[in-house]
This record gives structure tokens, sequence and C-alpha cells, in this order.
């Protein structure tokens, strides 16, 4: 996918995505900083920005806002979708070497909380592999295909003709329909707070993130990105219909925030936790059915960071 160009569409979104030398969604990568100020965002699909166009992801909306700024900004786009915090600790150790000044690793705790599991940790490797080779990577989405947009797999659920349509038609991810395995969300979220708070793999690779970028002087920051069923209770109304999806009423608590804000500012890590400004917002800041954030979602999260950034700027 290197110095590529890849067009996406589904239901509620077209995207196009521009690869570079490293094969991450970013202009080219130089080592030499040539007196600029260099920034990573490192995380999931959310950094990534799977679900808007090139000008919208996190970095450009920043570079955008910043470009008539007497030091240049130069923000690395390092976001691998499916990625989580062993992935986030690759990432560092691989590019530490371009010497950032400011590091921002986003967690996306929905999906970014491992715990102990040996069987988690073995997939999330597996996927981080299967990512990053082009030729697995191919047979990967083809396989892929052929099983999850299959009639067969597809009749597994009650879906309805329109909703199985489009995910024939691959414009909705497939992938949501696991969502159905988790079981009831609030209580998955409850567990979700258990494995944070009674294993140790997650806590070492966040302190080791630590260790390096003290080691580089760099400054340090988790962004923790909230699932929308979190935000607002309306975002749980789509899945609930046409996926069968459970929750209890109301949105889920913010408990597991809680409990992560505590244990990294425990540990001198600074936070920013984007839920009370994703709740406090009028905007409908995730899409509907995607679960991604939209143009909205990325540009109040840019307008968030961006004021960090200033900060460390100056």
């Amino acid at each position: 996918m290197k110095n590529t160009v890849v067009n996406y569409e589904a239901v509620e979104f077209k995207g196009e995505y521009i690869y570079n030398n490293f094969g991450y969604r970013d202009d080219d990568f130089k080592k030499n900083k040539n007196n600029e100020y260099r920034v990573f965002f490192i995380g999931d699909s959310f950094v990534h920005g799977s679900a808007v166009n090139t000008p919208y992801t996190f970095d450009k909306i920043i570079e955008t806002k910043l470009k008539n700024n007497n030091k240049k900004i130069n923000i690395y786009n390092l976001g691998i979708p499916g990625a989580n915090i062993s992935n986030y600790l690759k990432t560092l150790k691989q590019f530490k070497k371009f010497k950032p000044d400011s590091i921002f690793i986003f967690l996306y705790l929905d999906n970014d909380i491992r715990g102990d599991n040996k069987i988690k940790q073995f997939s999330s490797a597996l996927s981080y592999f299967l990512e990053k080779s082009e030729i697995l990577k191919l047979i990967k989405h083809n396989l892929d295909k052929k099983f999850y947009f299959s009639e067969e797999y597809l009749n597994k659920f009650n879906l309805s003709e329109k909703i199985k349509k489009s995910f024939k038609e691959e414009l909705l991810n497939v992938h949501q329909l696991a969502s159905l395995f988790r079981g009831n969300y609030h209580l998955y979220y409850n567990n979700l707070q258990y494995l944070f708070n009674n294993s140790n793999n997650d806590k070492k690779r966040m302190l080791e993130v630590k260790k390096i970028s003290d080691e580089i002087n760099a400054k340090l920051y988790f962004v923790i990105i909230p699932s929308k069923y979190q935000v607002k209770s309306k975002y749980q109304n789509f899945p609930k219909r046409e996926f069968g999806m459970e929750f209890n009423k109301g949105i889920i608590n913010n408990d597991l925030q809680t409990d992560v804000n505590k244990w990294l500012e425990t540990n001198q890590i600074f936070t920013i936790d984007l839920l009370p400004y994703l709740r406090k917002s009028k905007n409908l800041n995730y899409y509907i059915i995607d679960d991604h954030f939209n143009k909205d979602g990325n540009e109040l999260t840019s307008d968030i960071i961006l004021e960090y950034i200033r900060k460390d700027m100056n």
C-alpha cells in the first residue's frame, strides 16, 4: 500500500486514503527535523481516520490550523486500524529515532483493554502482523470477504434485507456484527473495568511507553476515546433495532474511564479524557451505524488536542 491512493466507500461516508513511504496514512516521514516541532499520534483506526476523508484526520486538521504558526509543526499519523496498546508500544519503539517533541497515545478503551488473556494477546499480535504485511493483508481480506460477506454467515443474524444487502456490497463493516458476541454492552464495560483493574500486561506496556518518552525527552499524553454508547443513548437505537445488540437503559457509565484516569495520574502520565467533552457537545460526533467519529467528532477532538500542542510549542 506504500505511496498509493485507496478509495473507500461505506453507507455513511467516502474516504480517500493516501499511504506514505512507511505504509501509514500520511506524507512521507523524513528523519531530519529541519527546525520543526514534531508530534506523534499513535493509535488505531481513530488516528488512522478510517471513517473520514484525508483533510479530516486529526493530524491534518491540526496541521492546517497551525499552518501560519511561527514554528512549523509536523504530526506523524501512526494510526493502524485494529491496533491496541501492545501495538502502540511497538510503533513507538520503531519510530522513536525520529525524535518527537510530543507523543499522543490514543486509547479506544472499547477495544484496547486486553487483560492478561494469552489468546487475546496472540490474536492481537497476529492482527498487527497481518496489517503490516501487504501480501498477507490481501489474502486475509479475500478470505474475510469470502466468509464474512457470504449469505451463510449473514443468515446467522436477524438482519433486514436492506441491511444484509449493504453488508454484501461491503458498504457496512461486517465486523460490527461481532459486537453481538459481547452480550449486554453495559455488562461488557463492567468486565473491561474488571480486566483493567486485575491485569498487568496493558499497564506494563503503558509504563514502558512512559519510560521511552522520558528517555527521548518527549512530552507524553494519553487520549482516552470513549465508546459512543457512553456518550448518548440515541446511538444505541440503530444497533438494537437492526443488529439485535443488548443494552440496559441509559448510557453506559464512565467507571472504566475513572479507573484508567486514576491509574495514569498515579503513574504521572497526563491524560486527556474526551468523554466529558463529547457528552457536553450538542453535535452527533459519531456516525449512527459506524462506531468511529465523523467530521464533527474529529474536529472536536483536534481542537482539544490543539490547545495542548500550542502550550507545548511556546
